[in-house]
């Protein structure tokens, strides 16, 4: 009993002992003193309830073993001298460095307690400010509520949020006397006090404001229940900040304290660690000298052949020279004192685990009997011992008591040889051999015979035993290969997935209806892998369904066992349950997953162009991107919450705050459209601004995703195209012709005003109606042709429209194509062609009379012309008969009698006979003139260049006496009347010789010029005396000069004779010119081709 009070005692001192550590590793006060510390704000925070406790009562038995060891002293003085003088010096150094560890220790405790309980007042104080922040929230999203006009609320879902807000307010205020106790000297605990009072004042104005409204859903109300709350929400934000100041200098007054006093502990602990260090040295070395009372022990233990060790303190403390020279090892001082993982294979040190309770705490737990390998010391030892530098063992060890304390005491006996043989056998014989097993159908599931076929093997065959012990098991199962069916499975391969072993057979079966179909592929294609080539191993990580429905991931190896041909009889495999791994790494991928997704979010926020913020359920902003905060040129941490409000446009700030509140309330989507500040001009733009509830798999919202668009172009588009319709709806309504727009099957779609008024029906009637009913005259098969009209493609056709009153009347219609939103629509122009009609009929009419005029027109022109070439005629021969005569007695009167006539008579005779000369001229002219209006044209290829020459050869015969530079185009032709052409150009010709008679330097020139598509052009130009174009008109009318007589002689009629003849040829004939600087005649005709269709002008 006494035994297991002291092992209670010990159990519960140390659970007290792991508490109060737990709690330092929370308040993060690491060994190497207090300067990595974090705040103890947070630290205090985290100390768990259980930690402080630990310490509390670690201080309350700190004084009462104070004060009992001071009643202990004061009484029996003597005693405890006595007990101390018998103590060893080993003892006496454990008990000092022990007194010294506690004394430090309640120093380090007194003063954390002391900060903890300080800054748990400041907990406090945060804690109340941020109860009373989130209650003011709620009073706030309740006036939205409100001013939203929900159903069934009141002012108590404002006034409940305001009362529980102040007091919380009050009691952050009421905790502010132990700040102030604990910091008299500080002036900030004194305005942190008046800090929270000013908040208490804002809540309280708030009240009452709330409380004395009227009406909490008018306007005016709720903007200056806004104002005095975001007048508490600033105030609120003073008293976080001088909270956060105050902590921090308190902090940092306690870091110095703190490291003070952690640097005292630190040298305590080190001296006390040198003081133990010095007597565990000189308790070893006691301990090796066994006492005489086990001389005899020691020297039969040394004569024995196998090893001896003695392990006591997790290190051996006495080795004999049998297992010393087995390792390697030439004195035992170089054995003692070594940890067994210096000593012991890595892979065999899993079976080296200590005992966790009782007397034998500390001490391994090894079975009775196991084989492992022990690492020798040298590299010559390993070579003579014939291996790798390990040998294996043959281990059986036992806890019992040694120099008076608990041991453990094993003995080794070397097998290596035995293996090394074993080996050899296996190597000759083939490592699989049936043994006989009889096979008794009633002896049970613990009788089957695979079951003890293995126990054989396992018995005879040590790899088997090796591969069993290397993993953790799980499970186990033995597969007859050539009994495929056959498979025994032991009870824990079922209990790891939930059943009972005694419902289950040994029948591959079983578990295959269990594993998941894709991991049976898997695990059937490394079996085959595995019995095609041994080298390949059967390892792999499978999903078995739990008998309650879970996953359990199994990590399955296995190990054929062969014939003497390599052929696979039997399959060994065992059962690892690894789930709780996979799903820590489940875990932990989708934590880095979630993490990823975060951050990607963030940068796709970032990325986006919108501006990006999200939500907590209740509808308080908590992230804002990038290009928001760039946009409204504020801090992200001055507008989380509301403060985002503040850039929003003020006229419409109540109506978003309603429509959000019930988005939040709901839980539906939220989508509304308001103005946002821009920060770089100031400028105020329409957002489109849309907001989504993420949802868990419960359906729970989670958090709120939405997006504020830029749509101040595309609103300001919208106006500009509202207008334009509104333009065209005027100009359609104006236009003069009825205009219908229908769609591919005819209905109507849009008319105009003209269209309602010519049929005299309403908008609203027509568009009701379909085109046939407008135009019942238009065949099925005249709508299917417009469907075949593109867009910029029209038809003109004529049709009869019918009025609303039954009437008709025709339309000429004009159909197009057009795309109007996207859809294919047919839009038609009719016109009333009703006055056209009636237009044409008369037209018509006067059409039929004017043929007979014309024919009666036709016949006096006829006979005009006759009488035309009548009088030709009778100009040609009656009127030259006399001036004949006058010029021939005038001559020969001059001839015969100048002698008898003075000068005035030789004058007059020279008058008169220049007077017939010029009226013979004014005969031919007229003549010429009366004739290029009359006669047949011939038209052919005129040759202007030839016509040219031969008119200066004509003109520098008549007078040889000029110099005249001539510049012809060569090749120069022209298409029509040769004869009549021939004038012309002579006219030209003969002009231009006659203006240059004074110039000193004549020169004409005769080009081709540029002219209309099916024309020739041909210029005639010269650098005479020209002409004044103010007077060009003039130029072809017949008997007009623009020259006087005894300038430039002539008689006027040339140029209007080439003007005829041009116009007839239905050419044109242009001048230009400029006093003293010469002229230029153009004279344009049609081309064969334009001349051939063209009729005689």
């Amino acid at each position: 009993m006494a035994g297991r009070s002291r092992s209670a005692a010990e159990a519960r001192r140390r659970s007290r002992h792991r508490g109060a550590a737990r709690g330092l590793r929370r308040l993060r006060l690491p060994a190497g003193g207090p300067g990595t510390a974090p705040p103890l704000r947070c630290a205090a925070a985290r100390l768990p309830r259980h930690a402080r406790a630990c310490g509390a009562g670690a201080a309350v038995r700190l004084h009462a073993g104070r004060t009992a060891a001071g009643a202990a002293a004061s009484a029996g003085a003597p005693a405890v001298s006595g007990r101390l003088q018998g103590l060893g010096w080993g003892e006496r150094a454990v008990l000092l460095a022990a007194l010294l560890v506690l004394v430090s220790g309640g120093l380090l405790w007194g003063v954390g307690s002391a900060s903890t309980r300080t800054y748990t007042q400041y907990i406090a104080s945060t804690d109340s400010l941020g109860r009373a922040r989130q209650a003011l929230t709620e009073a706030r999203l309740g006036l939205a509520r409100l001013s939203a006009r929900e159903p069934g609320l009141d002012r108590n879902v404002v006034l409940a949020p305001l009362v529980r807000a102040q007091q919380a307010a009050r009691a952050g205020l009421a905790g502010q006397s132990g700040l102030t106790t604990l910091a008299a000297s500080q002036p900030p605990a004194g305005e942190l006090a008046a800090e929270f009072a000013e908040f208490i004042r804002a809540l309280d104005a708030f009240g009452l404001a709330a409380l004395d409204a009227d009406g909490l859903g008018a306007p005016g109300t709720a903007l200056r229940l806004h104002r005095l709350w975001s007048e508490a929400e600033r105030s609120a934000d003073r008293l976080t900040e001088r909270l956060s100041a105050t902590l921090a200098g308190d902090v940092a007054r306690e870091r110095r304290l703190l490291a003070l006093v952690v640097g005292l502990w630190l040298l305590f602990v080190g001296g006390g660690a040198l003081l133990l260090l010095a007597a565990i040295r000189k308790d070893r070395a006691s301990r090796l000298r066994l006492p005489a009372s086990e001389a005899g022990q020691q020297a039969l233990l040394a004569a024995l052949g196998d090893g001896v060790f003695v392990v006591q303190g997790g290190c051996f403390v006495w080795a004999n020279p049998a297992l010393l020279t087995l390792l390697g090892y030439a004195q035992v001082e170089d054995f003692v004192g070594r940890d067994p993982a210096q000593v012991i294979a890595p892979e065999f040190l899993a079976l080296w685990h200590p005992r966790e309770h009782g007397a034998e705490e500390g001490l391994p737990a090894l079975p009775g009997r196991c084989e492992l390998r022990l690492l020798r010391r040298t590299p010559a030892d390993a070579e003579s011992g014939g291996g790798d530098g390990e040998v294996w063992v043959e281990l059986h060890a036992v806890v019992a008591p040694f120099a008076g304390r608990p041991a453990l005491i094993g003995v080794a006996r070397d097998i290596g040889a035995r293996r090394a043989a074993l080996s050899a056998a296996l190597a000759r014989t083939g490592s699989f051999e049936p043994l006989p097993v009889a096979v008794d159908a009633d002896a049970g599931a613990d009788a089957h015979y695979l079951r003890r076929e293995l126990y054989a093997q396992v018995q005879s065959n040590p790899a088997i035993f090796d591969f069993l012990q290397a993993g953790s098991l799980d499970g186990l199962w033995y597969w007859d290969l050539e009994r495929p069916e056959h498979e025994w499975m032991n009870a824990r391969f079922w209990r790891v997935l939930g059943y009972d072993p005694a419902t289950k057979q040994h029948l591959a079966a079983e578990w295959q209806d269990l594993i998941f179909p894709e991991d049976l592929a898997l695990a059937i294609d490394n079996f085959r892998r595995h019995c095609a080539d041994a080298r390949h191993p059967y390892d792999q990580i499978v999903r078995y369904r739990h008998a309650d429905g879970s996953t359990v991931w199994v990590r399955c190896r296995g190990i054929a066992i062969r014939d003497a041909a390599g052929r696979a009889l039997r399959m060994l495999g065992a059962h690892t349950d690894v789930t709780g791994i996979m799903r820590a790494e489940e875990a932990r991928s989708a934590a880095v997953a979630l993490a990823e997704s975060e951050r990607r979010l963030r940068e796709l926020a970032d990325s986006l162009p919108q501006l990006v913020w999200t939500c907590r359920p209740d509808g308080w902003c908590d992230f804002l991107s990038r290009r928001w905060v760039e946009y409204t040129g504020q801090p992200e941490a001055a507008q989380l919450g509301s403060g985002w409000l503040e850039h929003v446009y003020p006229d419409d700030r109540e109506r978003l705050v309603a429509a959000w509140t019930a988005a939040v309330a709901g839980g539906h989507d939220f989508s509304v459209e308001f103005r946002i500040r821009r920060a770089a001009d100031g400028a105020w733009r329409w957002f489109d601004t849309r907001a989504l509830p993420l949802r868990d798999a419960q359906g729970r919202i989670v958090r709120w995703f939405g997006t504020n668009t830029d749509v101040q172009a595309t609103r300001e588009t919208a106006e500009a195209l509202r207008a334009s319709e509104a333009r065209f709806r005027a100009l359609l309504d104006q236009a003069a012709d009825a205009i219908y727009v229908h769609d591919a099957d005819g209905r109507l779609c849009d008319v105009n005003h003209r269209a309602c008024e010519t049929l005299g029906l309403p908008r609203a009637t027509l568009l009701t109606m379909n085109v046939a009913d407008v135009d019942p005259a238009l065949p099925a098969a005249g709508l299917a042709f417009w469907h075949t009209l593109t867009p910029g493609e029209s038809l003109t056709l004529r049709s009869r429209h019918r009025r609303g009153d039954g009437s008709d009347f025709p339309v000429e219609l004009s159909v197009g194509a057009v795309e109007i939103g996207g859809e294919r629509r047919l839009l038609a122009l009719a016109r009333d062609i009703s006055e056209r009609e009636r237009a044409e009929a008369e037209i018509h009419e006067l059409n039929a009379s004017l043929e007979q005029r014309v024919a009666e027109r036709t016949a006096e022109l006829t006979a005009a012309n006759r009488e035309l070439d009548a009088f030709a005629y009778a100009v040609s021969h009656d009127l030259r008969a006399p001036l004949r005569a006058m010029s021939g007695f005038s001559t020969a009167l001059l001839e015969d009698c100048a002698g008898q006539l003075d000068a005035d008579g030789r004058a007059y005779l020279d008058q008169i006979i220049a007077g017939s000369r010029r009226m013979g001229e004014l005969i031919d002219g007229l003549l010429a003139l009366s004739r290029s209006t009359r006669g047949e044209l011939r038209r052919e290829r005129v040759d202007v260049t030839a016509i040219m020459a031969r008119v200066r050869e004509e003109l520098e015969a008549d007078e040889p006496q000029r110099r005249v530079h001539w510049q012809v185009e060569p090749d120069l032709h022209v298409w029509g009347d040769a004869g009549m052409l021939d004038a012309v150009f002579a006219n030209l010709a003969g002009n231009a010789w006659k203006y240059t008679a004074r110039t000193a330097d004549p020169v004409i020139r005769v080009q081709a010029a540029e002219a209309a598509a099916g024309f020739l052009c041909v210029c005639v130009s010269d650098n005479g005396a020209g002409f004044d174009p103010r007077h060009a008109g003039k130029l072809f009318l017949p008997f007009q000069r623009l020259h006087r007589q005894d300038e430039f002689p002539g008689l006027g009629i040339g140029l209007a004779t080439a003007q005829r003849i041009v116009h007839r040829h239905g050419g044109t004939i242009a001048a230009s010119a400029a006093p003293g600087l010469g002229a230029r005649f153009c004279i344009t005709l049609p081309g064969p081709q334009v001349a051939s269709e063209e009729p005689e002008s």
